[in-house]
């Protein structure tokens, strides 16, 4: 095999390439080496039809978190174009590689992937949640209302697109939305899912009362189970000091990492207070 792939690497030939890949197939050889010279095969050929190409990457690209990225890594433009082409458009995949272009910093064309995804299947959570997400962080929001629009009797029951929606909503600060949402007979379902994005949504709504009853599930939640990421954290920490309750948050984060404590109160511009005997 090695005396292949240097003669592939010499003269480039398509076929040396092609030689090489089926080999990699049939001893299921994938990571960086098959999907290096797949990439060199349609540099060399420009064909993202080639059935060979799709198949190698199929059964190899993934997503690697960042901690654990390689050197090299494939060129997102080569497995999209053998995604449209030879992939025809298959949704599974498009998610892998819509999570890659979120890996890569790069949340309009994640967004992209999942709406040409949606123009050709049906939509389901896995693929609007993400989607309402990355359109959102790339300050496309008004593809986001017409998305939310168009699956939200469909999906209203799905815990991450509810999740996606209220978020959305909260974003864009949509009272239309806001006041749909808490009226909505799955609010339930958000509030058992994510507490404190439930209390958000009623306490920007004008439900005072009920916001604060949901930041108490939520902080007892937390309380529990410890917070998932500093993110969490945050959240729970701007929501309490909304609702004017910053001290009960003082009295259980107290419980967790420092390193995250003193990142929040710098960022919310919050310093601890330092009890007197």
């Amino acid at each position: 095999m090695k005396e292949v792939e240097e003669l592939a690497e010499s003269f480039g030939h398509p076929e040396t390439y092609r030689a090489l890949l089926r080999f990699y197939d049939v001893r299921n050889v994938g990571g960086v080496q098959a999907l290096k010279r797949s990439q060199r095969l349609w540099e060399i050929t420009n064909d993202p039809n080639d059935e060979l190409l799709w198949i190698t990457l199929k059964r190899t690209f993934g997503v690697a978190p960042r901690y654990t990225r390689q050197e090299w890594s494939p060129n997102l433009d080569f497995v999209e174009a053998v995604w449209r082409g030879a992939g025809s458009f298959d949704p599974e995949f498009g998610m892998r590689l819509a999570h890659a272009w979120d890996a890569d910093d790069n949340d309009s064309r994640a967004a992209d992937i999942c709406l040409e995804i949606l123009r050709i299947a049906e939509p389901t959570s896995e693929v609007v949640a993400p989607c309402i997400q990355w359109l959102d962080a790339s300050d496309r929001a008004t593809e986001a209302d017409l998305i939310i629009e168009e699956v939200k009797n469909k999906l209203a029951e799905e815990p991450d697109f509810l999740e996606a929606w209220a978020r959305h909503v909260l974003r864009t600060k949509n009272k239309d939305g806001l006041q749909e949402l808490v009226t909505h007979p799955t609010i339930d379902i958000l509030r058992h899912r994510h507490p404190s994005v439930a209390a958000r949504v009623y306490l920007k709504s004008g439900a005072t009362e009920e916001a604060n009853e949901f930041a108490v599930e939520a902080l007892r939640e937390v309380a529990l189970q410890g917070p998932a990421s500093r993110t969490e954290l945050r959240e729970m920490a701007e929501l309490f000091r909304e609702l004017d309750r910053w001290d009960e948050f003082e009295k259980l984060a107290s419980e967790f990492p420092s390193p995250w404590l003193t990142e929040i109160r710098h960022q919310m511009g919050t310093k601890r207070r330092v009890r007197r005997s």
